[in-house]
């Protein structure tokens, strides 16, 4: 089954389907990464209660962006790749304290296409869509053609449509800019036109900002208490592949999440590429112990202050955040580090500093590491996997990854690991709202 056929049948799942908001959806035109649509809570019960039947699917992320609209990510796993759906699922459509369409009127007004689904007709789209590019301040010339063809349709009807949202003197100048193809001066202006439609809005509609914002504060909360982003740390001796595995893992995992975010180590580092080298650092001398306790200090406080001022905000922000080695590395390789402090102080920061989501320990025998990478000799090398063994063991939600395979394999073995974590959490989380 393709994404197309996939999403058309998901699109069929309840007596009542949703209404499709662009209606170039499986046309060549389409070429949006996300389906958006207007719905009643009766579809999301049955996407929620069904979606596990159709071939696999699963639902592995459930963003609310606003208290009626939810961005959905469903993942296939095919023979040959990953199959990432989106669905922007809204009650409404609403933003900036602004309420301009309701499903009941969306509904009400859609019309039925040969294939089944339902659309909004000409005028209504244009005017949902054109509300849509002056939110995001943002009209390119595929949007401006899409929009043009759209007006074409029903002129009168779309004029009449803008003039429910904005001044008579903005509708006009876009309707012109519809009607000839020539975007250019409706682009130059999109915040100006922001700026007009919501202060007609408010003005027409005084009380909807209460409305809007009062039924924010639950969703904010929500997110601030359970976000929807992931901080997996890769642990491994040199030879694994971490650094490759990491940057294809992020190019695989990418439509999972808002962005993605490579970290080495700690907390405000950069991606390796950034932070400085060190050749062989095994075969630097141990700092003196009390250096070491300095530095180990300074450490735990730069987690600290990292995960808050860095981390956190970034998984609230639906980032999937990886990290290349993590402080756990200083308990299994403290040769690396020049570590020569005192353990029970280095095993009791462990405890207490913050801990990624999940560890992925990408495991390979010691002749492997060594071919690939050798700055080892072979016994300390299998020293070194053993610590790595002993400790992953204990750590919480730690996965091990053969590294050994080839490279696709392990990119698609890691990036499982991650997908059934997401898939675990968005059904814990969604089982009190079917």
């Amino acid at each position: 089954m393709g994404t197309d056929s996939m999403i058309h049948r998901l699109l069929h799942i309840a007596p009542e389907p949703p209404v499709l908001l662009h209606a170039a959806y499986g046309r060549p035109e389409q070429s949006d990464s996300d389906i958006d649509v207007a719905t009643s809570y009766n579809y999301i019960r049955s996407l929620i209660n069904v979606v596990n039947n159709f071939g696999g699917i699963k639902i592995v992320q459930f963003i609310r962006h606003e208290s009626t609209c939810s961005y959905w990510i469903l993942f296939r796993n095919s023979k040959s790749n990953f199959e990432f759906l989106s669905l922007d699922i809204a009650l409404d459509y609403r933003w900036k304290g602004c309420i301009f369409y309701s499903y009941r009127e969306l509904r009400k007004r859609a019309v039925v296409r040969p294939d089944g689904l339902w659309v909004l007709p000409p005028e209504l789209e244009f005017g949902y869509y054109v509300l849509k590019k002056i939110g995001k301040g943002q009209l390119d010339e595929r949007h401006a053609r899409y929009l043009s063809r759209l007006y074409r349709q029903a002129p009168d009807a779309c004029f009449r449509e803008l003039c429910r949202f904005l001044p008579e003197t903005a509708v006009r100048k876009i309707t012109r800019a519809a009607a000839s193809g020539d975007w250019a001066s409706v682009q130059r202006d999109l915040p100006r036109m922001r700026r007009l439609l919501l202060g007609y809005m408010w003005l027409r509609y005084p009380l909807r900002p209460v409305r809007y914002y009062l039924a924010e504060v639950p969703r904010v909360l929500e997110r601030l208490r359970r976000p929807t982003g992931l901080v997996v740390a890769f642990l491994g001796m040199d030879g694994s592949g971490k650094s490759t595995v990491i940057r294809k893992v992020a190019a695989t995992l990418a439509p999972a999440f808002r962005r993605t975010r490579l970290l080495h180590l700690r907390p405000g580092s950069g991606t390796r590429a950034s932070t400085p080298t060190v050749s062989r650092p095994h075969a630097q001398a141990p700092r003196h112990p009390l250096v070491s306790t300095l530095k180990l200090l300074y450490w735990a406080l730069g987690y600290g202050w990292g995960w808050i001022r860095q981390v956190w905000p970034m998984k609230v922000a639906s980032t999937l955040v990886l990290f290349d080695r993590y402080y756990d590395d200083l308990l299994i390789d403290p040769r690396r580090y020049r570590f020569a402090g005192p353990w029970w102080l280095a095993r009791w920061l462990q405890r207490v500093i913050p801990r990624p989501d999940l560890y992925i320990l990408l495991d390979v025998p010691a002749e492997v590491a060594c071919r690939r990478k050798g700055e080892l000799e072979p016994r300390a090398a299998q020293r070194l996997r053993e610590n790595y063994r002993e400790v992953a063991a204990h750590l919480p939600r730690c996965y091990v990854v053969d590294a050994a395979r080839p490279l696709d394999e392990v990119v698609a073995a890691a990036s499982r690991v991650i997908l059934e974590f997401l898939e675990a959490r968005t059904r814990r989380r969604l089982t009190g709202r079917i």
